[in-house]
């Protein structure tokens, strides 16, 4: 499977680029296009994560753990606004940000999605196999 959106600083070793251009207001922006390769990360990711023993807990830890990562990182700082609280002291603030295919500009929001799907997928299969211990 492979998903391709727009990415303006491209830094994932499973990504790739290529330039695209889009008509905006008569000028033509150049936008460069990412191609994710969605099943050779999701595999080789529980391959390393604890799937090969069937463990469904660690590996929905390991994605919550990359979503926090992927969510901080510098390609979503603007979801953070740092501002000063009445003491003088920085306090960060949470903005959230409304995400669709039109305004993605970096391959790490869309792995942040990726993740929440796979971490939502282990828990379903955790639940699954507990429930199967239950019956027999």
């Amino acid at each position: 499977s492979t998903m391709t959106m727009s990415d303006t600083n491209n830094n994932m070793e499973d990504a790739t680029t290529t330039p695209a251009t889009e008509e905006t207001n008569g000028m033509a922006l150049e936008k460069p296009n990412f191609t994710i390769e969605v099943h050779s990360i999701i595999s080789a990711k529980q391959k390393q994560h604890g799937l090969l023993q069937n463990n469904y807990a660690n590996y929905r830890q390991y994605c919550t753990r990359r979503i926090d990562r992927l969510s901080h990182s510098k390609a979503n700082s603007g979801s953070v606004k740092s501002k000063l609280s009445h003491k003088g002291k920085t306090k960060r603030e949470f903005r959230k940000i409304v995400l669709d295919v039109d305004n993605i500009d970096h391959v790490n929001l869309v792995l942040v999605w990726l993740a929440q799907a796979e971490r939502a997928w282990a828990h379903a299969m955790e639940l699954k196999g507990e429930y199967d211990l239950k019956i027999a």
